[in-house]
């Protein structure tokens, strides 16, 4: 089978689009090849229930492994997994085999903004204490290097004590733990955002939030099309156009030693109609209602989705979302052949449960199995089979850097 892979706009409608530098971020959690002795796994004082912290350079403080992508990296995954470890990894690490390479598994959040796009993951890195194999643990110890001092795993119950402002440590209410620590604050909001929300999920049991990271592949340039036989099209999928790009022409697009790409901005809306087991298509292309950021200055990936899920309001649909659930299907990135271009495409859904949507002028009801698009056709069919339950929040995808107000008063109680 294949999956059509979007492609930017042509023609006068093409959209006016800003340079953006975009960020790899890791949320790293430690793995142990042995199960926890403690009778109960739920324990949070379970020390095998860790996570990556990194000192830079005093006085910057404490925050997650990360940074610019580059154009040598083929995707924002292989980014993340470069900077933690020149962040994060003891210098030797390589020697040891790729069992010790950290490996990203979810995107956690897409944050968008003018110039400027962020992504970031959970990440999973095995350190065992019992391996016997000669070696210490796979983090950077003092004095470090160029990149950073150090890292430590650090569990979250000392985690969540670590001031966001050097000017209010207080040593004397800090734990031996942290008064040991050099610098104990925390650079940005970041890990105290996504450790708390990775931590609250393994507490109460519940999936982790965002979505899972699928196969990166290269995508043939020719065919505009990539083959996979057992894809899963739910999912968050990083993906390169097979070409190379010269280096002067790289050198164009760059801000600051980081890579700057021209990004196309899409949105595919997934409506469907519970009652009638039904999906929205337009009468003119027979394809789920999409639509780019037209300009960029003036607009974010995140306004779109908003618009576009405020504006679909077919007779007598109210929206709802108690009973007309919303949620996040798919996220694909492609970095075209040239190098220089990009598009971001994001899959949200719209689930009307409460009422019965009638057909308008504007679009038709079909059943997955009468789909016309390829992919389009599987992802109806697999959020069919999953019951329309969404495996993500629309949360993930943001127009901000800073806290996120809803998930952090859903973990206050836990």
């Amino acid at each position: 089978r294949t999956v059509s892979m979007t492609t930017s706009p042509s023609g006068s409608n093409k959209p006016v689009r800003l340079p953006s530098v975009s960020f790899s971020l890791a949320a790293i959690v430690r793995l142990h090849q042995q199960r926890s002795s403690s009778k109960n796994e739920g324990d949070p004082h379970d020390c095998r229930r860790q996570y990556v912290l990194v000192h830079e350079r005093p006085p910057r403080g404490w925050w997650l492994p990360g940074g610019g992508i580059e154009h040598e990296d083929e995707t924002p995954v292989h980014a993340a997994i470069r900077e933690t470890l020149e962040e994060a990894a003891d210098p030797l690490l390589s020697e040891r085999g790729k069992d010790y390479l950290p490996r990203m598994t979810h995107l956690i959040s897409l944050e968008q903004t003018l110039g400027r796009i962020r992504f970031i993951f959970r990440g999973e890195w095995l350190d065992d204490d019992n391996l016997h194999d000669g070696h210490g643990g796979v983090l950077k110890r003092p004095p470090g290097d160029g990149d950073s001092v150090e890292a430590k795993w650090i569990g979250w119950e000392e985690i969540q004590h670590i001031p966001h402002d050097r000017n209010l440590i207080n040593t004397r209410e800090m734990s031996p733990f942290l008064r040991n620590m050099h610098d104990p604050w925390l650079r940005g909001h970041e890990p105290h955002t996504f450790y708390e929300s990775l931590e609250y999920a393994t507490k109460t049991g519940e999936m982790i939030f965002g979505l899972p990271l699928k196969q990166t592949v290269s995508v043939d340039s020719d065919l505009h099309q990539y083959n996979s036989d057992d894809e899963e099209p739910i999912g968050a999928f990083f993906l390169r156009m097979k070409g190379d790009t010269p280096p002067s022409k790289k050198s164009l697009l760059r801000r600051r030693g980081r890579a700057e790409l021209l990004v196309d901005l899409q949105c595919c809306l997934l409506i469907h109609d519970k009652n009638r087991n039904r999906f929205a298509v337009e009468k003119s292309s027979r394809r789920f209602p999409s639509s780019f950021v037209e300009n960029q200055f003036g607009r974010t990936l995140r306004q779109l989705v908003d618009t576009m899920m405020k504006s679909f309001q077919p007779p007598r649909v109210i929206q709802d979302d108690e009973h007309n659930p919303t949620g996040l299907l798919r996220v694909e990135y492609i970095i075209h052949e040239n190098g220089l271009e990009a598009t971001l495409t994001v899959f949200p859904g719209l689930q009307l449960c409460s009422v019965t949507a009638e057909n308008d002028t504007n679009y038709d009801w079909l059943p997955a199995t009468e789909l016309s698009d390829d992919l389009e056709r599987r992802l109806a069919t697999s959020f069919v089979n999953i019951e329309g339950k969404f495996p993500c929040e629309l949360d993930i995808i943001r127009d901000k850097e800073g806290p996120i107000k809803q998930q952090s008063a859903k973990t206050q109680s836990f």
